[in-house]
């Protein structure tokens, strides 16, 4: 085991000593979910995953400050295990109906948390009002920084690859050129309209790495036992593993540190399949660096990687 891991660290090591190739994926949104259900008239996926003069919008913005509050998820991302997650690029056609304004209240990138999903990494609004005609605009941030409340962040494969993967959009309606009425003569004063949505995903791999082995990395993170992700990750207090089982299996949890020694005994269990289960790291095991967690069911065995910062 120990020499696995040895193996398995200087592989990630050489990585960043080597020069890396930068490729791209690029996807649309599988799913679509509202925190306001009420202010929106037509969303789905097929409303925003085409340039088809077909919207998601909002219902009439009648008031000062309402909002439409939507989220688009399950982009279906296939990024190969170890590679470094560069830059996430979300683009949207948008515009709005009416004599008021529209911008954004926020705009987030979105990751899985324990039970649904949250926002993660940058705070991506534009103030810009909003156009009349559909125009494009661009949101973007790069794999790692530091987030909106001023901790760490760190986009990785799969939390990427994760259906919980996305962008959340929040809208209102605002005063214009001295307008001091939200409804003008009877008529609301903004609709919000989205149409095609797409992120793209810029990530970097080992120039060593031939095309071949990256299908294959793809194709083992399709066939893998267990689906799991740690959030959130970089980590200064807590991070939890989350997995989910693919078979009924007695499954093993364990912690090693760089060096290949292990640290502890995370989880021992009988799993069932399709359940999730979450499993918490504190900060008083660990001090600040680099560690792996592998998780096994006696027959086979996938690893991940967690980093302590201080």
């Amino acid at each position: 085991m120990k020499k696995y891991l040895m193996l398995m660290i200087v592989a990630l090591s050489y990585y960043y000593y080597t020069s890396a190739q930068f490729l791209s994926e690029t996807k649309t949104s599988g799913d679509v979910k509202l925190a306001i259900p009420e202010n929106w008239v037509q969303y789905a996926p097929q409303y925003v995953n085409q340039d088809d003069d077909s919207y998601a919008y909002t219902k009439p913005l009648w008031t000062f400050g309402q909002t439409g509050f939507i989220s688009f998820l399950d982009f279906g991302f296939n990024i190969p295990i170890g590679a470094t997650i560069e830059n996430i690029i979300i683009k949207v056609k948008r515009f709005k109906m009416g004599k008021l304004g529209v911008r954004d209240i926020s705009a987030w990138t979105v990751s899985r948390c324990v039970e649904d999903y949250c926002s993660y990494g940058m705070q991506l609004s534009n103030q810009e009002l909003w156009p009349s005609e559909e125009t494009e605009i661009t949101y973007s941030e790069p794999g790692s920084g530091i987030d909106f409340f001023g901790s760490p962040f760190q986009w990785t494969p799969a939390m990427v690859n994760d259906s919980f993967f996305g962008f959340s959009l929040s809208a209102e309606q605002i005063r214009i050129q001295g307008k001091t009425e939200s409804a003008i003569h009877g008529r609301p004063g903004a609709i919000a309209y989205i149409d095609l949505l797409t992120i793209t995903v810029e990530y970097s791999v080992p120039s060593s790495l031939s095309a071949s082995s990256l299908q294959l990395k793809e194709a083992f993170a399709t066939n893998e036992i267990y689906k799991a992700v740690a959030y959130p990750n970089p980590f200064s207090t807590q991070t939890t593993i989350r997995f989910t089982a693919k078979k009924d299996a007695r499954t093993l949890v364990e912690l090693y540190n760089i060096k290949g020694e292990k640290i502890e005994t995370l989880f021992s269990s009988d799993v069932h399949a399709g359940q999730d289960y979450n499993i918490t790291v504190q900060e008083a095991v660990l001090p600040k660096g680099i560690y792996i967690y592998t998780i096994s069911n006696g027959k086979q065995k996938q690893t991940g990687r967690i980093i302590k910062i201080e």
